[in-house]
C-alpha cells in the first residue's frame, strides 16, 4: 500500500492520457520487448493514478520506468514469441503485436476465420465491423512505428530505457495516435481509469478496452492487447446472444480444419479430427487419433478443447477447473486404452500419446496418473505449439520420437528435467544444443563423476522455434489474375547453399492438383508463373521443368534490377507449357542449338504471357550443354524486346556458362540407374540418434568410483575394448529380434540409396560450380552431403555383415525405420571407437579419455581438427574436381567391352586363375547374367536360392558361373566375429578398411545355409568384385590373404615393384625439371669412402648446378588412407621419432631421412665434390608422396623446418 501511495503521490499531477501513451509507445519499441510485462503495468499505473494536466518530462519517465521495474522484474519473462505478427480476416493481413499471451495470435486467428464464414447478416456485422476497426488501427500503428514482421528483433533485457528513446515525448505520444474516422472500436471510459491498479492482467478491463478518444483521435493504449481484446470482445458476443454453444462448435470445427491441413510433425495431413462430449464432463470436448509413422511405432493425440465454462469469471488470467481429476481420469482411461490397443496388436509395438489442450487463452490444470513405461510414452503441447513444430522443416516424426524417449531415459536414470516452457521449448533446446538433451560438457572442462539429477532448460528457445517457423512459412495476401485477393506462402525457405536463389517464391495455400503454380514477389513485382500438369505424362519430369523454370526466372529477376530494366507492370502471370511425350530417352539427338533456341512461341494477352515450347526444348536436354534451360529465360527475354546482344549479355550473367543447369537427364550406367528411385531418399544416421546412444554409454563398462579420467595407451585402448563389446552387445541384442532376410534387403536398398545420393553430387558437382556464386560454401556443403552418405553406407554394409550371423530367420520382428537408424548408429559407433583406439595406439590422439557425467566419451580432438578434418576436405575436394570432369560421359550410352583377359598382363592373368579357377571375363558375363535378371523380374535387389540360381545358368556356363558365385558370397555362420580361414581373424574388425571378409569384396550374402538362401543387389556385386580386382591388382592387399602361391608371389613382387616405380617417377619428375637426378643411392657412394653405419638409401638425389639447389628425397607410394585408424598409421611412421619397441630402438621412415640429411650436413663438400658444384649450395631434404597424404597437416611432428613433405603433384610448383 505504501508502493501505491508513493507513486499516487508522483503521478497525480501529469496527465494519464499522455503518460500512459508515452509508455503504449515504449510497448512498440524492440528493445523493450523483454519488459513487456513492466511496460503493461505502469500504463495500468499510469492510467489510474494520474490525475493532472503536465505532460511528463523524460527524466521522470524513466525515474517511474526504474521504480516499477524493479518492484516486477521478478514477474517478467523471457522473451517466448516473435514482436509483431500478422493475422488474417477477409483475405487480408493485419499486423498485430504478439504480446504476452503464449498461443494469444493463433486463438485469435481460428476465431476470425470462423467469423469469416458467419453470414453478413445484421447480427454477425456487427462484430465483424468492430473486429476489423481494431485489426486496421493496429496494423496502421506498427506500420506508423515501422515494426518487422515474424522477428524476434531483441529478446535480452535491459537496465532501463534508453535516453535517446525518450529524446522526444511529443513523438512517442503521437506514435500510437491515428485520425478517428468512424471506427468502431472497444474504447476504455474514464470511469475505468480508478480502478485499473486493482485489476490483473489477463482479466483487466484495458485489455478488452485497449482504445482511447481524444479529440478526434483514437490512441491505442496497451498496443499488446489486441488479440486479447478481439477473443473477449467475440466471446462477450455470442454469449450475450446466447449463442455460446455456436461459438464452441465454429472454434472446434475451425480447428479441426486447421489441424486437418497441417502435415503433423512434417508427415502426416488429412487426420479427421472431429470433436465430442464425454458425458459428465462440460469443461471439455475431446477428439482422438492414432497415427502410425513407423513400422510398431504409434502417436496417440488427445485433442481437449476448453468449452469456456465460466470463462468470464477471469478471462485469460484463469486456469480452466479439473473437478473431482474427471477430466484427467478420462484422459488417462483414453490412454491405457490406446495403449492397451496397440501393444495388443504386437509385442513389439511402442507408443506416445500426446495430450493437446486446445482453448482460447486460459491455463488447463490436468494431474495425469499414467505412468510411462519402455512401451509407451506421455507428452503434453498446446495445439499452437503442435502446428508451429510441424511446421518447422527439420522436423520428422522419428525426431520428435527419439526426443520423448530420450527425456524418459534421462528421467528413468535419475534426472529431472526443468523446462518450463513445454514441448516445444524442449524441441528448440535439443535443436540448439546440436540435437542432444543433455549438456555437452568440454574435454577440457573438469567434469564429475556424479550423474547429473537435473538439467534446466531456459525458457526462450521456444521463441527461436516460432520465428524459424514464421519467416518459413510468412503468409501474404496477393491479387490472381481475376484480381481476387488468396493468400499465399513461402514456398522454398530451405535452401542448402548460403544463397537461396528461390526465397522470393510463394505458393498457394491452396495445393491446385492440375497446375503447378508459385508467385514471384521482390523488386515491386507479382508475378505468377504456372504450369499445367498433365496427368498423362511424368509427373517429377514435368515438376523438374517447372522447378528449373521458376528457379532461372527468380535469378533472372535478381539480374534485370542490377542492371536496372523494368518489366511491364500489367504482365501478372507466365504460363509454360511443353510438348511432352511418354518416354523422353526415345528421343534422339537430331537438332541444334539454334532449334533449341528457337523452340518457344510467346502470345501476350490480358496481362498474361503464355508461352508453349515444342519438343525440342525436351531433346535439348540430351545435350551436355544446358541450353533447354537457357531457352526458358531466351523466351521471356523475347516477350521484353529486347536486343539480342543485350540478351547474350544478360543469359551470359544469369547462367555464367553452358554447365550451369538444375535438370539432368543422364543415360543409365550402372544397374541401378534402370529404376526409378531418383526420389528415394536413405535411412541415414541423424545428429540426435548419435547423442540418445552415449547417455551413460561411458559408464557402461566402468564404475564411477573408479574415476572419470583413462590415461595411458594401454588403459585408454583396454577400456575402448571393453566399451566396443558393450555397443556390440546392444546391437547383437537389437538384431536378434529382427527378422534377417527383411533386414538385409532393407539395407542393401538403403546402401544404394546412398550411394546413389552420393552419385549425384559428384555427377551433378560440375554444374554446381556454375550455379552458385559462393564456390567455398558449394565446397563445404557437397563434402558435408557426401561424407553423410558415406557414413551411411559404411553403416549398412556394416550391419548387414552383423546381420547375416545374428538375425532371427522366420521368426523375427518386421524391422523399423527407427529400428535401422539405431542398427547404423551403433554400427558407426563401433567403428569411431575402433578407429579412436587405433588412434591412441599410434600417438595420433593423447591417451586420455574423460567420461562425462552423462556417459559421453571425451577426448583431445586437434587430431580431428587439424589432420582428419582437413585430409578429409581436401581429398573430397579431389574427388570433385576429378567427378565434374566426367560428365558429359553420363550423355553418351555406355560402351561395354566385350572383352578384357588381354588387357592384364600375362603373370597376372595366370595368378589370377590359379588362384579363382576362372577368368575375369567369365566374373564379367556372370554379373551381366545378375543384372539381366533382376531387370526381368524388376527388382534393385532381390532373394533367390543357391539351387534356383544354378538351375537359371545356361548349361554351358553353369560350372564356370558357379565358381564364380561360389567366391563371391559370404556365409552366414555362427557368430559375427568369427572369421573362416584363409582370411585374416581380424576381418570383422568394423574400423578397418580393405576387409577381404566383408561385403565389399563378397558381396553375395547367404542367409540361410540350410535353404540357401542368396540375397542380391546386382549394382553392389558388380561394385564388389571390381572392387576385389582393383585391391588385388593394385597390390592393397597382403599376399597371405590368398592360397594361391601364384597369385602370394605375384603380389609380393608388385609391392617391390611399387616403390622401385615410384622412386623412378620422381626421379623423372626432376629431369623434367631441369635437375641431374639418380635413385638409389647410398651416402658411401655420394661421399666416396665406406660408412661406419648403414644409413640405407637415399631413393632420389637430385641437384641443379643453375638453381645451386641439392635435394636429398624419400619417396613414398602410400595407398590413400580411407579410415582414421589408416591416417594414424600413416602419420605414427613420419613423426620423426625413435621409439622403444620390445626393447628395442626402432626409428620411423621420418627419423631415417633425416638421419641421412644430417649426415649429408656434416660434410657438404663432400655433396658438393660429387655433384660437381663450384660454389656454395643449399642443401634440402624432402618426402615425396604419390598423394596427398595426412603428413601434410601435421603441424606436430618433428623435423618440420628441415624435411618439407609435397605430393607428387605438388613438385611442378614447389621445386625451383
Amino acid at each position: 500500500m505504501d508502493n501505491y501511495n508513493n507513486l499516487k503521490e508522483q503521478l497525480k499531477i501529469y496527465d494519464p492520457i499522455k503518460t500512459a501513451s508515452v509508455f503504449s509507445s515504449l510497448l512498440l519499441n524492440p528493445t523493450y520487448h523483454y519488459h513487456q510485462y513492466t511496460l503493461e503495468m505502469i500504463i495500468k499505473y499510469c492510467l489510474s493514478f494520474c490525475k493532472g494536466n503536465q505532460t511528463p518530462t523524460s527524466k521522470f519517465i524513466k525515474s517511474i520506468y526504474n521504480e516499477i521495474q524493479s518492484s516486477v522484474s521478478m514477474m517478467e519473462d523471457p522473451v517466448e514469441d516473435i514482436f509483431v505478427s500478422k493475422l488474417w480476416f477477409d483475405n487480408k493481413s493485419y499486423k498485430v503485436q504478439s504480446g504476452l499471451w503464449e498461443g494469444g495470435i493463433h486463438s485469435t486467428q481460428i476465431i476470425l476465420k470462423f467469423l469469416e464464414n458467419l453470414p453478413n447478416e445484421d447480427f454477425f456485422l456487427e462484430i465483424k465491423k468492430q473486429i476489423k476497426s481494431i485489426l486496421e488501427v493496429s496494423n496502421f500503428i506498427i506500420e506508423k512505428n515501422a515494426i518487422i514482421c515474424n522477428e524476434l528483433l531483441n529478446i535480452s533485457p535491459i537496465e532501463t530505457l534508453e535516453n535517446e528513446d525518450l529524446r522526444d515525448l511529443q513523438e512517442l505520444i503521437n506514435n500510437v495516435k491515428i485520425t478517428n474516422t468512424n471506427f468502431n472500436l472497444p474504447l476504455l471510459q474514464v470511469n475505468n481509469f480508478d480502478t485499473l491498479f486493482d485489476e490483473s492482467l489477463g482479466n483487466s478491463i484495458l485489455e478488452r478496452n485497449p482504445f482511447y478518444i481524444l479529440k478526434e483521435e483514437v490512441i491505442l493504449l496497451l498496443p499488446t492487447a489486441i488479440t486479447a481484446s478481439i477473443r473477449r470482445i467475440v466471446i462477450e458476443f455470442f454469449d450475450s446472444h446466447n449463442k455460446k454453444d455456436l461459438f464452441i462448435q465454429q472454434y472446434a470445427q475451425t480447428l479441426s480444419e486447421e489441424l486437418y491441413k497441417t502435415r503433423i510433425f512434417g508427415k502426416f495431413d488429412g487426420s479427421p479430427i472431429k470433436f465430442y462430449s464425454k458425458e459428465g464432463i462440460s469443461s471439455f470436448k475431446f477428439s482422438e487419433n492414432i497415427l502410425q509413422f513407423d513400422k510398431n511405432h504409434f502417436f496417440h493425440f488427445i485433442f481437449v478443447l476448453d468449452t469456456l465454462e465460466n470463462i468470464e469469471d477471469n478471462w485469460f488470467e484463469g486456469f480452466v477447473q479439473d473437478e473431482k481429476y474427471r477430466v484427467s481420469d478420462f484422459i488417462d482411461s483414453r490412454i491405457e486404452s490406446a495403449k492397451k490397443n496397440i501393444l495388443g496388436k504386437d509385442i513389439h509395438n511402442k507408443g506416445c500419446s500426446f495430450i493437446v489442450p486446445c482453448g482460447v487463452g486460459r491455463g488447463f490444470i490436468l494431474a495425469s496418473k499414467f505412468m510411462t513405461d519402455d512401451s509407451w510414452f506421455c507428452e503434453s503441447i498446446s495445439n499452437h505449439d503442435l502446428i508451429t513444430i510441424s511446421n518447422d522443416l527439420d522436423c520428422s516424426p522419428n525426431l520428435i520420437w527419439r526426443i520423448v524417449d530420450a527425456q524418459y531415459k534421462l528421467k528413468k536414470d535419475g534426472t529431472q528435467i526443468l523446462n518450463f516452457n513445454g514441448f516445444l521449448n524442449l524441441y528448440g533446446f535439443v535443436k540448439d544444443n546440436n540435437y542432444s538433451i543433455f549438456v555437452n560438457e568440454s574435454f577440457d572442462e573438469e567434469v564429475s563423476t556424479q550423474p547429473f539429477t537435473m538439467i534446466t532448460i531456459g525458457s526462450d528457445y521456444n521463441a527461436y522455434i516460432r520465428e524459424k517457423v514464421a519467416l518459413d512459412t510468412d503468409y501474404r495476401e496477393v491479387k490472381t489474375i481475376d484480381d481476387k485477393t488468396i493468400i499465399v506462402r513461402k514456398g522454398f525457405a530451405d535452401s542448402l547453399f548460403s544463397t537461396n536463389i528461390k526465397y522470393n517464391l510463394y505458393i498457394p495455400e491452396k495445393f491446385d492438383q492440375k497446375t503447378f503454380i508459385a508467385i514471384y514477389i521482390n523488386y515491386g513485382y507479382e508475378i505468377w508463373l504456372t504450369q499445367t500438369i498433365d496427368s498423362k505424362y511424368d509427373f517429377t519430369l514435368q515438376f523438374k521443368l517447372f522447378d528449373a523454370l521458376i528457379t532461372w526466372f527468380s535469378k533472372m529477376m535478381s539480374i534485370l534490377d542490377k542492371y536496372s530494366i523494368k518489366l511491364d507492370k500489367a504482365l501478372k502471370m507466365w504460363n509454360i507449357k511443353y510438348s511432352l511425350i511418354e518416354d523422353i530417352s526415345t528421343l534422339e539427338k537430331n537438332i541444334d542449338k539454334i532449334d533449341i533456341f528457337n523452340s518457344f512461341n510467346n502470345t501476350y494477352n490480358n496481362s498474361i504471357l503464355d508461352t508453349k515450347f515444342n519438343i525440342n526444348m525436351l531433346k535439348g536436354f540430351m545435350f551436355e550443354e544446358n541450353y533447354s534451360e537457357q531457352s526458358m529465360i531466351n523466351a521471356f527475354f523475347n516477350y521484353l524486346c529486347l536486343e539480342q546482344k543485350s540478351i547474350d549479355i544478360l543469359l551470359k550473367e544469369i547462367f555464367i556458362n553452358e554447365d550451369a543447369r538444375l535438370f539432368h537427364f543422364l543415360k543409365a550406367h550402372k544397374y541401378r540407374e534402370h529404376f526409378n528411385i531418383s526420389e528415394e531418399k536413405p535411412i541415414s544416421i541423424h545428429q540426435i540418434d548419435e547423442q540418445i546412444i552415449k547417455l551413460n554409454l561411458g559408464w557402461s563398462c566402468r564404475k564411477r568410483e573408479e574415476g572419470n579420467i583413462v590415461e595411458g595407451i594401454d588403459e585408454c585402448t583396454k577400456y575402448l575394448n571393453n566399451l566396443m563389446e558393450v555397443v556390440w552387445n546392444k546391437i547383437q541384442s537389437n538384431l536378434k529380434t529382427i527378422e534377417r532376410e527383411e533386414l538385409i534387403k532393407e539395407l542393401l536398398i538403403n546402401y544404394e540409396y546412398s550411394d546413389k545420393e552420393k552419385d549425384i553430387w559428384g555427377i551433378t558437382f560440375k554444374s554446381n560450380l556454375a550455379l552458385q556464386e559462393d564456390k567455398d560454401n558449394l565446397y563445404k556443403v557437397a563434402i558435408k552431403k557426401i561424407s553423410e552418405y558415406n557414413a551411411t553406407s559404411l553403416s549398412s554394409r556394416l550391419v548387414i555383415e552383423m546381420a547375416i550371423c545374428e538375425c532371427s530367420v522366420n521368426c523375427g520382428k518386421s524391422v523399423s525405420k527407427l529400428d535401422i537408424q539405431e542398427l547404423l548408429n551403433l554400427a558407426s559407433f563401433m567403428h569411431l571407437i575402433g578407429g579412436l583406439s587405433e588412434s591412441i595406439k599410434y600417438e595420433a590422439i593423447i591417451p586420455r579419455i574423460v567420461i562425462s557425467s552423462f556417459g559421453d566419451i571425451l577426448f583431445e580432438q586437434s587430431f580431428y581438427e587439424m589432420i582428419m578434418n582437413k585430409f578429409g576436405y581436401i581429398t573430397n575436394q579431389k574427388i570433385l574436381d576429378y567427378e565434374s570432369t566426367k560428365y558429359s560421359e553420363k550423355f553418351k550410352e555406355k560402351e561395354y567391352t566385350k572383352k578384357t583377359n588381354h588387357l592384364f598382363e600375362k603373370g597376372f592373368m595366370e595368378a589370377y586363375i590359379d588362384e579363382f579357377n576362372y577368368t575375369i571375363d567369365d566374373a564379367r558375363l556372370f554379373l551381366d547374367f545378375l543384372e539381366d535378371y533382376g531387370l526381368k523380374i524388376n527388382e534393385l535387389v532381390y532373394s533367390i536360392t543357391y539351387n534356383e540360381l544354378i538351375e537359371k545358368f545356361d548349361v554351358d556356363k553353369k560350372e564356370i558361373f558357379s565358381k564364380v558365385l561360389d567366391s563371391l558370397i559370404i556365409h552366414t555362420r555362427r557368430d559375427w566375429t568369427s572369421i573362416p580361414e584363409p582370411y585374416k581373424k581380424s576381418d570383422w574388425e568394423p574400423w578397418k578398411f580393405r576387409r577381404r571378409y566383408s561385403i565389399i569384396m563378397k558381396p553375395i550374402i547367404e542367409i540361410d545355409s540350410f535353404e540357401g538362401t542368396l540375397i542380391i543387389s546386382p549394382e553392389l556385386v558388380r561394385r564388389g568384385y571390381f572392387n576385389l580386382i582393383r585391391n588385388i591388382y593394385e597390390g592393397h592387399l597382403e599376399a597371405n590373404q590368398f592360397q594361391s602361391k601364384k597369385m602370394q608371389k605375384w603380389i609380393g613382387n608388385l609391392v617391390k615393384e611399387k616403390g622401385l616405380s615410384f622412386n623412378t617417377k620422381v626421379k623423372d619428375k626432376f629431369i623434367e625439371l631441369g635437375f641431374n637426378a639418380r635413385e638409389e643411392i647410398k651416402l658411401a657412394e655420394i661421399f666416396n669412402k665406406k660408412m661406419v653405419e648403414d644409413f640405407g638409401d637415399i631413393d632420389v638425389f637430385a641437384w641443379s648446378k643453375e638453381k645451386n639447389i641439392v635435394y636429398a628425397i624419400e619417396c613414398k607410394d602410400l595407398e590413400m588412407a580411407k579410415t582414421q585408424s589408416e591416417i594414424a598409421r600413416q602419420l605414427y611412421e613420419f613423426k620423426g621419432q625413435i621409439r622403444q619397441i620390445n626393447g628395442k630402438e626402432k626409428k620411423d621412415r621420418l627419423y631415417k631421412h633425416h638421419l641421412r640429411y644430417e649426415e649429408l650436413k656434416k660434410d657438404l663438400e663432400g655433396v658438393k665434390k660429387f655433384v660437381k658444384f663450384d660454389n656454395e649450395f643449399e642443401l634440402k631434404a624432402l618426402v615425396v608422396f604419390s598423394n596427398i597424404v595426412p603428413m601434410n597437416f601435421d603441424e606436430n611432428r618433428n623435423f618440420i623446418n628441415e624435411v618439407d613433405f609435397l605430393s607428387y603433384e605438388e613438385l611442378n610448383e614447389n621445386i625451383n
